[in-house]
């Protein structure tokens, strides 16, 4: 569950990869730690490196740790796309 996530998630983060690519990181995890992964993922990508993320129903304190929001509309096109 959701403990085996982060520790996937760690063990990646160990490695210090470039570009980080996470399909719903935080599904399955309690809000604290949803919102933990999020600033962790936020400090990963201040030192330099490419945190992409696929989120479903993201609160709005994760939200603003965000740099950049893509929000996809019905159909798959592009709803929004900024700061």
């Amino acid at each position: 569950g959701g403990e085996r996530r982060r520790v996937t998630i760690g063990m990646e983060l160990v490695i210090s990869p470039r570009l980080l690519v996470l399909d719903e990181p935080t599904s399955g995890l309690d809000s604290w730690a949803a919102s933990n992964l999020v600033m962790t993922c936020k400090a990963v990508a201040a030192h330099g490196r490419v945190v992409v993320m696929s989120l479903h129903q993201p609160s709005p304190e994760m939200v603003d740790c965000l740099d950049r929001l893509m929000l996809l509309a019905v159909g798959g096109r592009l709803g929004y796309f900024g700061p």
